[in-house]
């Protein structure tokens, strides 16, 4: 399998290469971030969190002049199985409960 971006683009190509066009920088503002896991769900939710932990402490956020404190804006996703049935949603109201952390959390 491979991800398309919205003009077509193959964007990724795991595990053969990633594309140019998603190479991060010091510029870059928005990241899309994919966790599979061939055993547990509860697995690739833990990988999920400590990315997203490592993220803020790491200062890799936004800040503004307003609020210096460090927030993630994370697009909520859903995880559905082989028949295409809803399995759950990532992240859920019980997750990413760090402290003295900020999500923004975007449900769609």
């Amino acid at each position: 399998p491979f991800l398309l971006d919205s003009e077509d683009r193959a964007v990724s190509f795991p595990p053969v290469t990633n594309s140019g066009i998603t190479r991060i920088s010091e510029d870059t503002e928005a990241i899309m971030v994919e966790v599979t896991s061939s055993t547990k769900l509860s697995d690739a939710k833990t990988v999920a969190d400590t990315l997203l932990r490592e993220m803020l402490e790491s200062g890799l956020c936004k800040k503004s002049a307003d609020d210096p404190s460090c927030v993630l804006h994370v697009h909520q996703g859903r995880v559905v199985d082989h028949e295409g049935s809803l399995r759950v949603t990532y992240p859920s109201k019980t997750d990413l409960t760090f402290q003295n952390a900020k999500f923004a959390v975007e449900r769609t």
